[in-house]
């Protein structure tokens, strides 16, 4: 328990805090990153299930469907993924931002709405993540982003 109190208040230090936003904040309760930590960690569970087209981890995480076969376990895991994700989504704070161009943006305001948002477009396929595969690496980063020698 220690250690995780230990990453976990090294993570708010570089990165802030999850549910705040603003310059000086009071430290937030631990419950609130556990609580995070497991969603996101169901969330991304279900969708390497669904990638790997699991069906034993797919009834295990949704023992509701535990008749459904295939293709109707897929779509049903792809629908349960997605209420989850829209309900992150749906209580995140966005900020609205018109570009020059009159192109219209939305940036998160709070570290945990950005975590949603790049999780919802990964899954929705707008962006492609993948671990390095250099020896004791194992950094993620975007396939799209940066050189394509590498």
């Amino acid at each position: 328990m220690t250690e995780i109190l230990r990453c976990l208040t090294k993570f708010a230090g570089l990165y802030g805090l999850l549910t705040a936003a603003g310059k000086t904040l009071p430290p937030e309760p631990v419950d609130i990153w556990h609580r995070e930590i497991r969603a996101l960690r169901n969330a991304t569970g279900l969708w390497d299930a669904i990638g790997a087209e699991d069906a034993a981890a797919l009834r295990r995480i949704l023992p509701q469907h535990q008749a459904a076969k295939g293709k109707e376990l897929s779509r049903l895991a792809r629908e349960h993924l997605a209420r989850r994700v829209t309900e992150k989504m749906a209580v995140g704070r966005f900020e609205l931002i018109a570009e020059p161009d009159f192109a219209l943006r939305y940036r998160p305001v709070r570290l945990i709405d950005a975590i949603w948002q790049r999780f919802a477009e990964e899954i929705a396929g707008m962006i492609a993540c993948a671990r390095c595969p250099a020896p004791k690496c194992g950094h993620w980063f975007l396939r799209s982003g940066g050189r394509g020698d590498r």
